[in-house]
């Protein structure tokens, strides 16, 4: 019960408001068994609910300008019948087994007979396996009420349906704690010998993710959950409240005065609380800080995480380079409230801690920022840097080189310095760039009558998704603008790259080779000079005497064209190098 007006808790309060009522929904039992039938592995017949289907040989009789209607289906006692008439007015009528049940979780039991070896059996598309020797079993298939499924062993198969009549789905609400949810990353430049080179963003620029959610147990998966934002979740709450009014109702009519006391007070306590509850798209629908703004977008099965700072979305060297100053941007500690009733789940995110750290301290003080030493990794993970060092390989799927930008390679050294700006439009990619991790969710808690059924903290699988978000979520065009200093004894050659993960750029380091492929002088102190080669486009910025040098790796023997700004291309012969 709250001990204050909703609207004056915290976050954390709300959170132990809500995980107080987990697991006490009433169910008259905890959970029923139908048997489904056996199957003999060597005359591959089948014994159990079997679906038949009959057509009348003989039409239906009917008057001349009438034509045929199907009737709509219908349940009688525990059977599902469906007629079809075909146009010669002839019908068929098909009986689904329909077994009836109290509200509760549902198992189906399936034996194998006259077998040595293994056998499976797929239920509504998820496949449990049986080793020699075990000849049942169980598949936990929740509130379904439409059931598919096929049995196998060796080969020989037999494949079926039912369905399932209740009085009323299960309602269960609570919430629970997701780690880290990452929004974005911001490489870091090469880290000069002055710390001075810089990169930045364009002015409120957005970038972030999208996040999906998935929860399975073992080779059982739960309906996929639905994002939703404060005012779908309310509404949400009231079908539970209904939903338990229901099962309420049902234990009190199994003529057990305890039983009918409990579920009134359990149902009492419950209406109470989502009372409460409905008031939590009060708090803290989106999460700002004073110069960043973290923002989540609900919808559908994906929630869209954002980032934007106005000021200077941006690193720096002075952190160190790509993989040690890249600062990673995350929610941390995200508290998430969840309903599931009718098969449906719906996930709230109300309240999170919004961090941004550079990658070195991640890996060196993970407890100190509030998180675990795994769920560091997994944010270090998303960053190849971190592992590749600053020549990392870079995924292509992930990694692109957007128009404007040289594919080749960009030299500078020696106290020059390379100035420019790129832009590119996110939503152009028609791929989607997907990185999927698992999180502990520990405190997730559902009761006891889903722990029955191996969902626990221990035995459930939880995996995010993240993929990049496109549209009105994030900027449609992200700009980068990069001043990228030299000391006197630095010398760099880099590719820039867009992350299509998270929007973001990044500074990959290449190998330079010991003596310059091509160099020369004549160009104007601080110029950019332009080399083709093989397809790629190489740049290197002139010292101040107008001297330049391409030594990047990647360059590819054989004729290449040079260019100096104000005079006409020149052919030049790239060596044979290692």
């Amino acid at each position: 019960m709250a001990t204050a007006p909703i609207t004056q808790l915290t976050p954390d309060q709300l959170y132990q408001q809500i995980t107080q009522f987990q697991g006490i929904i009433p169910i008259p039992s905890p959970f029923v068994t139908i048997n489904v039938g056996t199957f003999d592995a060597v005359t591959a017949k089948w014994t159990g609910l079997t679906t038949t289907v009959a057509t009348d040989p003989e039409p239906m009789q009917h008057e001349p300008d009438q034509h045929p209607t199907n009737p709509a289906p219908r349940y009688e006692g525990d059977r599902y019948i469906s007629v079809t008439i075909n146009a010669k007015w002839q019908a068929t009528t098909t009986v689904v087994p329909a077994p009836i049940v109290q509200i509760a979780p549902v198992l189906l039991q399936f034996t194998m007979a006259n077998t040595s070896g293994p056998w499976s059996v797929t239920v509504n598309g998820f496949t449990q396996s049986a080793p020699a020797g075990q000849n049942t079993i169980t598949c936990n298939v929740w509130d379904r009420t439409i059931i598919t499924w096929s049995i196998d062993v060796g080969g020989r198969t037999h494949a079926d349906g039912l369905r399932i009549q209740r009085q009323a789905g299960i309602p269960l609400y609570g919430a629970f704690t997701i780690p880290v949810i990452p929004i974005a990353i911001v490489y870091a430049p090469p880290a000069d010998s002055q710390k001075k080179s810089t990169a930045t963003y364009g002015t409120s620029d957005s970038i972030g993710t999208s996040v999906s959610y998935d929860f399975s147990v073992d080779s059982s998966q739960t309906n996929e959950p639905v994002w939703v934002d404060g005012a779908a979740f309310k509404a949400f709450l009231s079908v539970v409240a209904d939903a338990l009014g229901v099962a309420g109702a049902a234990a009190a009519a199994d003529g057990s005065a305890a039983g009918a006391a409990a579920a009134k007070t359990t149902a009492g306590q419950l209406t109470s609380a989502s009372k409460d509850i409905t008031s939590i798209g009060s708090l803290l629908p989106s999460l700002t800080d004073t110069n960043q703004q973290g923002t989540v977008n609900e919808s559908g099965s994906t929630v869209t995480v954002t980032y934007t700072q106005s000021t200077a979305l941006g690193t720096t060297a002075a952190g160190g380079g790509p993989g040690v100053g890249d600062n990673i941007i995350f929610y941390k500690n995200v508290l998430v409230a969840w309903a599931y009733t009718d098969g449906v789940w719906q996930l709230f995110p109300f309240s999170a801690g919004f961090t941004t750290v550079t990658a070195a301290l991640l890996q060196s003080q993970p407890t100190q920022i509030g998180i675990s030493s795994a769920d560091a990794q997994i944010l270090l993970s998303l960053d190849p840097f971190v592992a590749g060092g600053p020549s990392a390989s870079l995924p292509s799927d992930r990694f692109t080189i957007p128009a404007g930008a040289p594919n080749g390679s960009i030299t500078y050294g020696g106290g020059t310095t390379y100035t420019n700006s790129f832009s590119t439009v996110r939503d152009v990619k028609e791929t989607t760039t997907t990185k999927t991790y698992t999180t502990d969710t520990s405190s997730f808690s559902p009761g006891t009558l889903l722990e029955m059924f191996g969902v626990s903290p221990q035995t459930s699988k939880t995996t995010t998704t993240l993929t990049n978000a496109v549209g009105s979520d994030v900027s449609s065009t992200v700009s980068l603008s990069v001043n990228l200093v030299s000391g006197p004894s630095d010398l760099f050659t880099i590719v820039i790259w867009f992350d299509n993960l998270f929007g973001t750029w990044a500074f990959q380091q290449l190998a330079t080779t010991a003596q310059p492929l091509v160099s020369g002088q004549g160009a104007q102190p601080g110029e950019v000079v332009k080399l083709e080669a093989g397809g790629q486009v190489h740049l290197s910025v002139a010292d101040s005497k107008g001297n330049y040098e391409f030594r990047a790796a990647n360059i590819p023997p054989g004729n290449a064209q040079l260019s100096l700004q104000g005079k006409a291309p020149t052919t030049v012969q790239v060596p044979a190098h290692p």
